[in-house]
């Protein structure tokens, strides 16, 4: 009879000279200890989640490469993919099992350790582990996790193949690159604790005999009991309990909104693991045996320069720009806005902050030690000595401003109603609320112009009666020091009111792209009617009679345009898939987008916004009691750095500004390309003021899809894609891209 669990547990305390007394109790931590490892997890198993929340599951015969890459890779969404038509060929399906590879790689040495390889991983013949897994009783058993089984045992890389889905390895074109391919063998309770994939590469792993136990937490949420310390190589460790640990002693105590994504992995799955998220894994098979294989395509190219540069492989990063401008020169510009972003700074504005790169100045915005005080120091500027005026902060939190740094200052003597909720006193707005502080960094060559932009447009929208709420109120603006050798740059700054209702009691306004999913039809309907009511109005606003210093103004969009359109090949290489034959079009193609403001006067305008996207429109959640019962609802519209403003006496100068830019770059952003979003929003933009027809239509859209293909920031410029492949993928050229697109009107 086959010795029980607690049998040899006995055996092995007896077997280390353990004084053993007949009937007394075990320690509790060696009694807990024991439980653990005599667990049987083969119904350890998740509850089955809302369909919200579940993981996708697909199967292999219908995940085509462009359906993998739109739907889950370039979103970075996790998916586990089911084997027929992606692994059921594979010679390892049938050939992994331990007695097969123990007959051929008995005396083979392979890397052995536990929950992710800590203190280290040893070498052990394949034999004795065997004999170990067999015979083992522990609560984290030794598992194989071996990076160099193919150069051990080569003929093992001829048993699968890497699936179509993930054949673009941008690491592969390294002479010598990092370990990516992993044998993994364990039994029950091993696995792999709480980690990051390194050097943000993203993950796939196929099963092929046993049962996976797989948790999940998205790039932002550090898992509980997990700690994340920085090495002396620049990297990070995480320190986490093990699995079956974790699983038994932190995750019953976690609220349900704070539970990971789970999934049961089973034999011929293959799971992909976005790079950046946070992943575990707990094998609860009897013999759990598996490949694994970490690769970077475009969509985390960006992040695989960042880490090499964080751990100092700057001679890898100089070796993948070579081979990427030799033979993969579509990728070259996201590549060098990745290396321009992480890579060492020889900017004297970055230096003089005590940063080293350009990523490092930006996450300083959220540095308190250096901001707070920074902050402080203009509130009492502009409301003078804290205590007299009862303007003491009671809390300055960042909000994250892009390459600005932007705050929120929220004042004690902001009073509070009985619900809890936030009660703004239009009495003394100014003085008494809530107030953002941004401060205008140099980046890009814009500090100045974004600044002065801000305030003309911010002045601007509070001459007028109905953008008094839809916009912020600037309260005052300054420098933050003088412009003089020792500090460089003087940070120009505004402070400005919140944006918030009218009633003032409602939740925090979220922008409209964080609220999107959640969005219903009547929402969206009202969304698109709001932003064509407000769009209009700001785009009519009152000429200004006089430039303000650094404002951009009509000369500097006829520039900006020009010089954009002139970019459009760049940015277009860099966009999968768009074929060489479009790519050689597109000059051609582009010749027609121009703005020639020889259009009806109704389609100019005094002012643009400059960046309408998902970003910068601002709503609050109704709880069913929105418009018509919509769920959420507009209030207003931030972030005028961009704006463009037209200076003259004359309205009907040719030289007004272009509002389909505006629209253009709202349509991607926020209407994700809907086009009956679009034409709702068109209608109740212009009325009855321009004759609808599909002439008209077709002058518009194709100057739209100019502005979209030229646009500088990657949220806009790769937002049409996904429409856009559809045409090019069936032969169709750019005209037919834009009608796809922007539509017909009929």
């Amino acid at each position: 009879m086959e010795e029980s669990s607690k049998e040899r547990f006995e055996r092995a305390k007896t077997d280390l000279g353990a004084t053993k007394v007949t009937g007394a109790p075990l320690p509790p931590y060696l009694y807990a200890k024991w439980c653990r490892g005599a667990m049987d997890l083969s119904g350890f198993l998740p509850l089955i989640p809302d369909p919200e929340d579940a993981i996708d599951r697909v199967t292999g015969l219908d995940l085509t490469a462009e359906k993998f890459r739109d739907s889950y890779e370039s979103k970075s969404i996790p998916v586990m993919i089911e084997g027929k038509g992606l692994v059921d060929s594979w010679k390892a399906m049938k050939t992994w099992t331990v007695d097969e590879l123990i007959d051929k790689y008995c005396s083979t040495h392979f890397k052995v350790g536990n929950e992710y390889g800590r203190p280290r991983r040893v070498d052990m013949s394949f034999s004795s582990y065997v004999e170990y897994m067999r015979i083992q009783n522990d609560e984290a058993p030794l598992y194989v996790f071996d990076g160099g089984f193919g150069e051990k045992a080569p003929e093992m890389l001829t048993d699968y193949s890497v699936s179509h889905i993930f054949e673009e390895d941008i690491l592969s074109l390294l002479p010598e690159r990092p370990s990516f391919r992993w044998l993994v063998i364990g039994p029950a309770r091993s696995g792999a604790s709480w980690h990051v994939d390194p050097l943000g590469t993203s993950a796939w792993n196929t099963l092929l005999s046993g049962r996976k136990r797989w948790a999940l937490y998205p790039p932002d949420a550090l898992p509980p009991g997990v700690t994340v310390t920085q090495t002396a190589s620049g990297g990070r460790d995480f320190k986490s309990p093990a699995m079956l640990y974790w699983y038994l002693e932190v995750y019953p105590n976690l609220p349900p909104d704070q539970k990971p994504i789970e999934i049961v992995q089973e034999p011929g799955e293959t799971i992909f693991v976005p790079a950046g998220w946070w992943h575990a894994v707990l094998n609860i098979g009897e013999v759990n045996v598996a490949v694994t294989q970490n690769w970077a395509g475009r969509w985390n190219l960006s992040g695989v320069v960042r880490d090499l540069f964080a751990v100092g492989k700057v001679e890898a990063i100089e070796k993948l720009k070579t081979a990427l401008e030799a033979s993969h020169s579509s990728l070259l510009r996201i590549f060098m806005d990745a290396y321009a972003l992480h890579g060492p700074s020889k900017d004297p504005l970055i230096l003089a902050e005590g940063c080293s790169s350009r990523a490092e100045f930006l996450d300083s915005f959220t540095d308190s030690d250096v901001w707070v005080p920074r902050v402080r120091d203009v509130v009492r500027r502009v409301y003078g000595d804290d205590e007299a005026r009862g303007v003491v902060e009671a809390t300055i939190s960042p909000l994250g401003g892009g390459v600005n740094a932007v705050f929120l200052s929220t004042p004690s003597s902001w009073s509070q109603m009985e619900d809890g909720s936030l009660h703004r006193d239009d009495s003394d707005v100014l003085t008494n609320c809530p107030r953002v502080i941004k401060f205008f960094s140099h980046l890009q060559g814009a500090g100045l112009a974004s600044w002065a932009s801000e305030i003309s447009a911010l002045a601007r929208t509070a001459s007028v009666a109905d953008h008094r709420h839809v916009t912020p109120k600037l309260i005052s603006s300054g420098h933050l020091r003088s412009n003089d050798g020792e500090h460089m740059w003087s940070w120009p700054y505004i402070v400005m009111t919140q944006v918030a209702s009218t009633t003032g009691d409602e939740d925090e306004p979220i922008p409209v792209g964080a609220a999107l999913p959640s969005l219903t039809q009547t929402d969206l309907t009202h969304l698109a009617e709001w932003l064509a009511r407000e769009l209009y109005r700001i785009h009519h606003l009152p000429p200004l009679s006089d430039a303000p210093p650094h404002a951009r103004t009509q000369a500097h969009f006829a520039t900006h345009a020009k010089n954009r359109i002139a970019c459009a090949r760049e940015c277009v290489q860099t966009i999968e898939g768009v074929p060489a034959r479009l790519v050689d079009e597109l000059s051609t193609y582009l010749e027609g987008c121009t703005w020639t403001t020889k259009e009806d006067g109704q389609e100019r305008a005094t002012f643009l916004h400059g960046d309408v996207t998902s970003g910068n429109v601002l709503g609050v959640e109704k709880d069913g009691d929105g418009i018509d019962g919509g769920q959420w609802t507009p209030i207003g519209m931030i972030d005028f750095g961009d704006s463009y403003h037209y200076v003259g006496s004359d309205p009907t100068n040719a030289g007004l500004l272009d509002p389909w830019y505006d629209i253009a770059c709202m349509h991607v952003s926020i209407f994700k390309c809907s086009i009956p979003l679009l034409r709702r929003f068109v209608k109740a933009y212009f009325g009855n003021m321009v004759t609808y027809s599909p002439e008209w239509w077709a002058v518009r859209r194709r100057r739209m899809m100019g502005y979209v293909l030229s646009w500088e920031f990657e949220g806009v410029r790769f937002g049409w894609t996904e429409k856009g492949r559809t045409a090019w993928e069936s032969g169709g050229n750019w005209h037919d891209v834009e009608e796809m697109v922007f539509g017909n009107w009929e």
